[in-house]
């Protein structure tokens, strides 16, 4: 079994063959877009949208990508035919699940291990290495600290659930239970 934390390297493998099949657009928006980022929902009525939400945004308008269902179509034609594109999909899945906070799920725990949550550090420390790896010019530099939403997140329904987590040694994000 893995051990407990933040991320570990399945985390990093998948977040990178996401982002791989992704165009340059689509990822120059989701850094762009930090302060839109949401946990929970796919699209909110004040303009957050979660990690693939507003990697969809940077496809080009035809693409129809109004939920996670047609972003994982998507994902599994760009790999290619059979297993790699269904690979992709799979590891989008699965992101979805841990951004949203279900790491209690078998099916995250089977593949990420007892991972606490996942931060939109490593999101955007995975983002950034694809775009250097590409040699996008406007790759930021430092690190963005506009805060995101984490309406949602971790499933914390009193702030005993935060005492909870800090006690056991997880990470809590910042803005949760101060």
């Amino acid at each position: 079994m893995r051990a407990v934390g933040r991320e570990n390297d399945q985390v990093r493998d998948d977040l990178s063959a996401v982002f791989n099949r992704m165009p340059d657009a689509s990822l120059r928006r989701l850094y762009s877009q930090r302060g839109r980022l949401t946990r929970g929902v796919w699209r909110t009525a004040g303009g957050l949208a979660c990690l693939m939400a507003l990697l969809a945004e940077g496809l080009p308008a035809g693409a129809g990508m109004l939920d996670l269902e047609s972003f994982l179509r998507f994902l599994s034609g760009t790999a290619g035919e059979g297993e790699a594109g269904a690979a992709v999909a799979m590891a989008a899945r699965h992101l979805v699940r841990l951004w949203d906070g279900h790491t209690t799920d078998a099916d995250v725990l089977a593949r990420y291990g007892c991972v606490a949550w996942l931060s939109t550090e490593t999101v955007y420390s995975v983002l950034q290495e694809t775009m250097e790896r590409r040699g996008m010019r406007e790759v930021p530099r430092g690190e963005d600290r506009r805060p995101i939403n984490l309406e949602g997140c971790l499933r914390i329904r009193s702030s005993s659930d935060v005492g909870s987590l800090r006690r056991s040694g997880r990470d809590v994000p910042p803005t949760m239970g101060a």
